[in-house]
C-alpha cells in the first residue's frame, strides 16, 4: 500500500520485476527516494533490487544469502553515507545455530561487492528487522530471550563509516512493555509501549549524544484504545499509526475480516485525524513500515 501521510489518498505501487505463485518481496528500506526490495520471483534464489519509482531506474544487486541457515537469525538494512550520493546495505547473520556471535557484510554502491566482513561483538548477536538509520548509523534493539541469560533490552548501533558497534541502553522508565525505534529531525527516538488487548500508552523518548555519554529526554505520551504493540513512524513530527483487527469465524461460510485505521497524530495540539479505513476480506497483517519521500537520486 502507497499513502499519502497528509490526505490519506492511496495509489498503487507497480515494482519492476514478476512474482510467481511462489514468489515473495520484502521492502528491506527506503531512503532518498530509493526503494531497496529484497525478492524471488519463483521463491528459490533471490535479489536485492533498489529502485527509484521517480526515475523508474532500478539495479539488481547479489544477494549475499549463501550464508543463510535454516533458523538463524539475520538482518538487511540499506542507509546512505551522510550527504552524500553513496549508500550501504548491510547484512547480519549467525553462520549456524551453536554460533555465540555474528557476521556483518556490507555492500556499497561505490565498491559494488560484499568484501566488507565486520565480525559482531558479542552484544550484537540477537538481531531485530525493525530497524532505523540516521546520519550513516543504524541502530536495532536487541532482545536476549534465554531463561538462564536474562538481560533487559538495549540497543544495538553500527557506524557505516568507522566500522565500529556501540550499545545504548534503554530510558530506565521504559525497559518494560515493547519498543519501536523512529526518527525524528534526524534524532532517534524509541516508544515504549504498555498496555494489553484492549487499551495502551505509548511514550516518545529522544537519544541525545554527545562526544562521550547517550541521554534520553522525554518528549511526550499518548494514549488509546488498542493493542500494546501499534505499528508507527513519525512524519513532520507528528506520528502515523496503523491500527490493525482481525476476525475470524470458522463455520459454513468461514468468515476472515481485516480491518485496518490509519491516523495521524499531532502532539503538539492533541489533534487526531483519520487518514484511511482499509477492510479486506480475508486475514491480512502488516508486515513493515517505511517514510518514502520522492526524489531524484541514482540507484
Amino acid at each position: 500500500m502507497n499513502m499519502s501521510a497528509l490526505t490519506g489518498e492511496i495509489s498503487p505501487l507497480h515494482f519492476p520485476f514478476l512474482l510467481t505463485a511462489e514468489g515473495w518481496f520484502q521492502i528491506v528500506g527506503v531512503e532518498n527516494g530509493i526503494i531497496c526490495i529484497r525478492y524471488s520471483s519463483m521463491g528459490n534464489k533471490s535479489y536485492l533490487l533498489t529502485w527509484n519509482p521517480i526515475s523508474r531506474y532500478s539495479k539488481i544487486i547479489s544477494d549475499p544469502n549463501k550464508h543463510y541457515c535454516e533458523g538463524c537469525a539475520f538482518l538487511y538494512s540499506f542507509l546512505y553515507y551522510p550527504n552524500t550520493l553513496d549508500y550501504a546495505l548491510l547484512h547480519v547473520y549467525m553462520e549456524n545455530l551453536d554460533s555465540s556471535t555474528c557476521v556483518l557484510t556490507m555492500y556499497t554502491s561505490f565498491r559494488r561487492n560484499w568484501n566488507v566482513i565486520v565480525p559482531c561483538p558479542e552484544n550484537a548477536r540477537r538481531l531485530n528487522p525493525a530497524y532505523v538509520s540516521v546520519n550513516g548509523v543504524v541502530y536495532w534493539v536487541s532482545v536476549i530471550t534465554d531463561e538462564e541469560d536474562i538481560q533487559p533490552p538495549y540497543i544495538v548501533s553500527f557506524n557505516i563509516i568507522t566500522y565500529s558497534f556501540d550499545q545504548i541502553s534503554l530510558p530506565n522508565k521504559g525497559l518494560q512493555g515493547s519498543h519501536t525505534l523512529l526518527v525524528r529531525s534526524e534524532h532517534l527516538c524509541v516508544a515504549a509501549n504498555i498496555g494489553d488487548d484492549y487499551s495502551y500508552n505509548s511514550v516518545i523518548w529522544q537519544l541525545d549524544q554527545n562526544s562521550s555519554s547517550f541521554n534520553w529526554t522525554k518528549l511526550f505520551s499518548y494514549s488509546g484504545i488498542g493493542p500494546s504493540y501499534i505499528p508507527a513512524t513519525i512524519v513532520d513530527d507528528d506520528i502515523i499509526q496503523i491500527k490493525e483487527r482481525h476476525l475470524e469465524v470458522e463455520d459454513i461460510h468461514d468468515f476472515r475480516f481485516t480491518h485496518f485505521h490509519i491516523r495521524r497524530y499531532s502532539p503538539v495540539t492533541g489533534s487526531k485525524k483519520t487518514l484511511q479505513w482499509v477492510n479486506y476480506d480475508n486475514v491480512v497483517k502488516l508486515w513493515t513500515l517505511h517514510k518514502f519521500y520522492p526524489g531524484l537520486f541514482p540507484v
